[in-house]
C-alpha cells in the first residue's frame, strides 16, 4: 500500500508537529501529542487504530494499493470497499473450482469442473468435467474466452469454438479421448488427445477442419492407436485453414493400415510443426 504523494508530505509535517517537549534525558521526547490522521470508521474511513497514541486512523481515500498507483487519483474510493470486492472475487473463483456459482450454499464436494473465463480473465460459468460439459462450455464461449479443463478424462468427439482458448491442467492429467475438430483460430494447450480403436475406419486425433484462420496446438500429446485395418492420423488437416503445432508430440500407429503423425488432405491448409516429435508406424507425415 502506498500513500499518495501530497498526503505523504502532509503526514510528515503532522508527525514533526506532534513531537513536542524535547529535552528529556538522552534527547528523547518527554511527551508525544496524539496525532489524528483524518480517518474515520466505516467504509470510507480508517484502517483501524493501532496501539498507542502516536498514530491515529489512516484515511483510506489518501492511500493507494501499490507503487503503480502512486500517481493516480483514488478519489473517494475506499480500501475497505475494494478489499471486500477482492474477497468476493476470490470467493467466486473458489466456487468456480468446487461448485455451482449460482447457489453459494451448495456444496458439491469438490467435483472437478470445466471453467469458462472471458477475455479479461473474469469467471463466467462452470460445467461438469464431462463430454456434455465441454460442449456446453464451447457453446457459451465467445472468441477470446478461455475454457479451462481440470485433471481427468473427457470422452466424446468435440468441435472446438472459433477463437476460443482451451487449456488443460496438465499434458498427462487432462485427457481427451475423442476426435477433436478445431475451429477458426482455436487454441488447444496443455492436455492429451489419446485415441484407440480396433476397426477398419480412419482414426484421427486432432482434425484441422476450419475453412480459414490458423488453429494452434501447444504442449499437447496426441496418440492414435488403431489395432484394426483402418488408418491412424494424429493430426489430420482437412479444411482450408492452417494448423500450427508447437512443443508437442504426435504419433499415429496402425496395425493393419497406414499410420502417420500428421496428414494433409487434398486442398487442405498447411500443417506447421515446431519443436514437435512427429512419429508414425508408416511415416512421420503424409500429403
Amino acid at each position: 500500500m502506498t500513500m499518495k504523494g501530497q498526503y505523504s508530505r502532509e503526514l510528515y509535517a503532522k508527525i514533526r508537529e506532534a513531537l513536542v517537549n524535547y529535552g528529556g534525558t538522552g534527547g528523547r521526547p518527554n511527551t508525544v501529542s496524539s496525532l489524528w490522521l483524518g480517518g474515520t470508521s466505516g467504509s470510507g474511513g480508517g484502517s483501524g487504530g493501532p496501539p498507542g497514541a502516536f498514530i491515529g486512523q489512516l484515511p483510506q481515500s489518501k492511500v493507494c494499493y501499490d507503487t503503480t498507483e502512486a500517481e493516480t487519483d483514488v478519489g473517494s474510493e475506499s480500501l475497505v470497499d475494494n478489499l471486500n470486492t477482492m474477497r468476493l472475487m476470490t470467493k467466486r473463483y473458489a466456487f468456480m473450482l468446487s461448485g455451482d456459482t449460482t447457489d453459494e450454499s451448495e456444496d458439491v464436494g469438490g467435483v472437478s469442473r470445466i471453467l469458462l473465463f472471458d477475455s479479461e480473465g473474469s469467471p463466467q460459468a462452470n460445467y461438469p468435467a464431462t463430454s456434455d460439459g465441454l460442449d456446453s462450455a464451447s457453446a457459451a464461449a465467445s472468441a477470446g474466452d478461455v475454457v479451462w479443463m481440470p485433471a481427468g478424462t473427457i470422452s466424446g468427439d468435440h468441435t472446438l469454438a472459433a477463437g476460443v482458448h482451451y487449456i488443460g491442467l496438465s499434458e498427462w492429467a487432462c485427457i481427451l479421448t475423442g476426435e477433436i475438430t478445431t475451429g477458426i483460430d482455436t487454441t488447444l494447450e496443455v492436455c492429451s488427445v489419446t485415441r484407440t480403436a480396433n476397426d477398419g475406419n480412419d482414426l484421427k486425433g486432432i482434425v484441422a477442419g476450419a475453412a480459414s484462420g490458423t488453429a494452434k496446438v501447444r504442449v499437447v500429446s496426441v496418440t492414435c492407436t488403431q489395432s484394426g485395418a483402418g488408418d491412424a492420423f494424429a493430426i489430420s488437416a482437412e479444411g482450408a485453414g492452417d494448423i500450427e503445432i508447437k512443443v508437442s508430440s504426435v504419433y499415429g500407429n496402425s496395425i493393419g493400415g497406414a499410420g502417420y503423425g500428421a496428414r494433409r488432405g487434398i486442398g487442405a491448409g498447411n500443417v506447421y510443426l515446431y519443436a514437435t516429435r512427429t512419429r508414425g508406424s508408416t511415416g512421420e507425415c503424409n500429403e
